[in-house]
């Protein structure tokens, strides 16, 4: 049975979602299905990538999704966490395999074994892994910059046995704070635990902590280090738009594109994500424009430009068709990523809205 729970209006057609049991989808009320393709669409922008999520190891849900996301017709697997796990403060390992510590929880190094399992689960599935998210790239405040590095090196290691293509990073993002560390009582991870402030404000605290007038020229400097390790295994670097960590540099293409052109490194580029930069009243559209060839990654997801939702693309206010055209018309190369876990409502939402595009009912 279907329950319509929005109804918006695309041009001359009416579009209502409707929620089933598998995923909350698109319909449109016109006669598109009846019209014949008159515009021809680049190839990739239907080479599909979609999240999916190894916090709990649980290899027989993994293989299951991947198989699912291969028979949609999926290109690829897309990680936000595959570098590491989250462990309890006393969990036993090498303290090299200790990536980052916090007052309540490690952030390690996932094992060998691990990656090579999800790798050939992944693998035989017919799927890639064509870029996974990086961690920090700053380390807490009071700490040099240099005693960062090794991590980037670890973290490039895993995405070498992985094969991907890509790390995707968010410039500035800056490690937790120890109380040990930390001058302030209680601590901002405290407050921000407490929902005393909002991440917003818990970044503004750290910012200043680290220093506002360091954060820039250390930024500049940890992207050298991090690409020129990167280009040594083969691969690209992305900074993510719209990220709050950064707002005064990546709300504005010019600024990445000037920041890009400071590091000086041929495999450093930009992934536009969609939802943070609607978020911030941006025009998806006209920052893929103004990024032109430097932007080559996408993270893709819908909200109502109220708060950061992370739904499925079509379950909000992008204008999704704006957005597929002015991708084929600048010629972007790279694959389609949801950066969202419902592969299925973003394959058939995706996918209907790509078919209408190319009838010219849009």
């Amino acid at each position: 049975m279907l329950i319509f729970v929005f109804v918006f209006f695309y041009d001359n057609a009416i579009c209502y979602i409707e929620n089933e049991k598998t995923g909350t989808f698109l319909t449109f009320t016109d006669d598109s299905d009846n019209k014949g393709i008159i515009m021809k669409l680049n190839s990739n922008l239907t080479r599909l990538v979609g999240t999916l999520d190894v916090d709990s190891y649980d290899l027989d849900k993994l293989r299951r999704q991947a198989d699912e996301m291969k028979q949609l017709g999926y290109y690829g697997v897309y990680f936000n966490n595959i570098f590491f796990t989250i462990e309890n403060t006393d969990f036993v390992c090498s303290e090299e395999d200790i990536f980052f510590r916090e007052d309540k929880c490690l952030i390690v190094r996932r094992t060998e074994d691990e990656i090579k399992q999800i790798k050939t689960i992944i693998q035989n599935s017919g799927l890639v892994v064509p870029s996974a998210h990086f961690l920090n790239m700053l380390p807490q405040p009071g700490e040099p910059l240099e005693s960062i590095f090794s991590t980037y090196e670890k973290i490039l290691d895993i995405a070498q046995v992985l094969e991907a293509k890509r790390v995707t990073t968010h410039m500035g993002g800056i490690a937790v704070t120890t109380a040990e560390k930390s001058a302030a009582r209680p601590t901002h991870v405290e407050k921000l635990e407490r929902k005393e402030i909002s991440y917003n404000e818990y970044m503004k605290l750290v910012k200043k902590d680290y220093g506002l007038e360091q954060i820039l020229p250390d930024s500049i400097t940890a992207y050298r280090h991090l690409c020129a390790e990167a280009a040594k295994r083969g691969i690209m670097v992305t900074i993510e738009t719209a990220c709050c960590e950064m707002y005064e540099i990546n709300t504005k293409p010019e600024a990445m594109l000037d920041f890009i052109r400071q590091v000086g490194a041929d495999n450093m580029a930009i992934c536009i994500d969609s939802g943070h930069c609607h978020l911030n009243k941006l025009d998806v559209s006209e920052v893929i424009r103004e990024c032109g060839t430097s932007f080559v990654e996408t993270h893709f997801h819908d909200n109502f430009a109220i708060n950061d939702n992370h739904n499925p693309i079509g379950i909000g206010t992008i204008n999704w068709f704006e957005v597929i055209k002015t991708m084929n018309e600048t010629g972007y190369k790279g694959e389609i990523t949801f950066e969202q876990g419902d592969y299925v409502t973003n394959h058939k939402n995706w996918m209907l809205f790509v078919e209408r595009v190319e009838k010219g009912a849009c």
